[in-house]
């Protein structure tokens, strides 16, 4: 007898949105481009030893409520300016979870 070992855990499946379709339904303004470029020059630089920092992935895999996830990122922002000086570039690793959904966003 053949067990079923692949995909066992698997309820449903749900086709999620491109990344096209979401920059054309969430566009980003002028201020998000121009941190969001900035941040990943800063890692690429430090990436490519132009830049002598050291790169610190902080921060919970998943959020499950927005409100706490905006409180998060203002903590961790002011907080970054006093490790900014300590020569690292913090990266803040996370996505916001919907408990009802159990989607990640």
């Amino acid at each position: 007898m053949m067990y079923i070992t692949d995909n066992s855990r698997i309820l449903s499946r749900e086709e999620l949105s491109t990344p096209e379709e979401i920059t054309t339904e969430i566009p980003i303004d002028k201020e998000i481009s121009k941190l969001i470029f900035g941040a990943r020059r800063s890692v690429s630089k430090i990436l490519h030893r132009q830049d002598d920092r050291l790169i610190v992935v902080v921060g919970p895999c998943s959020i499950h409520d927005p409100k706490s996830a905006i409180e998060y990122a203002q903590n961790l922002k002011d907080f970054i300016n006093f490790l900014h000086q300590l020569n690292l570039c913090i990266c803040a690793n996370i996505s916001l979870a919907f408990e009802d959904q159990n989607e990640l966003v």
